[in-house]
């Protein structure tokens, strides 16, 4: 019996958007915010084929785009690039480890937040043409990424992949993406 191969991508992106909706909550409350589409994106990254990983990419961004503001296609770009860095790193190094995991989420986390604030950046640029005067106010109001602020995300980030990266790659619903053999290919390995 076969089971359809949409299901499992359908709960992938219903996932991805409550990690994002729930990052959203604790963006309210918290000064650590872990960014949780990364977790999942590196989590799965790490057990999935290499094969699905643009899908699972394209699934976490949409989740991401579904709830925020941000730019879709900026998002997606992210997404896709941590991917493309996650796939190369797969080739040499065993990134479901602890320590790899962890390192690979912060810096991710850190490199996508990077982005996404120069293109926010660049879009004020942009607007600032037909408003004059606001641009200082906004850069005023814009948070830092390179200062303490803006390590914390990347560090919770690392802390949340070294804690909970194995659940998160277990998520209920996701388990027919996971690698696995058809018995006439298993039976032909040996």
């Amino acid at each position: 019996m076969n089971r359809s191969p949409v299901l499992p991508w359908i709960l992938l992106l219903l996932w991805a958007a409550w990690a994002q909706a729930a990052q959203g909550l604790l963006a309210g409350s918290a000064a650590w915010i872990p960014d949780l589409g990364v977790v999942l994106l590196l989590s799965l990254a790490a057990r999935l084929p290499h094969e699905a990983l643009p899908g699972v990419a394209l699934a976490v961004a949409l989740g991401r785009i579904a709830v925020s503001v941000e730019p879709p296609t900026a998002v997606l770009a992210g997404m896709l690039a941590l991917v493309a860095v996650t796939r190369g790193l797969r080739t040499v190094l065993e990134v479901d480890g602890l320590l790899a995991r962890s390192l690979l989420a912060g810096l991710g986390a850190w490199v996508f937040a990077l982005w996404l604030g120069e293109v926010h950046e660049a879009r004020v640029l942009a607007e600032s043409t037909f408003h004059a005067g606001s641009l200082p106010r906004v850069w005023a109001e814009q948070q830092p990424l390179v200062g303490a602020a803006g390590w914390r995300g990347p560090l919770a980030t690392a802390g949340v992949a070294l804690v909970f990266g194995p659940a998160v790659a277990r998520l209920p619903g996701l388990g027919p993406l996971h690698r696995r053999k058809t018995w006439a290919r298993g039976a032909s390995d040996r």
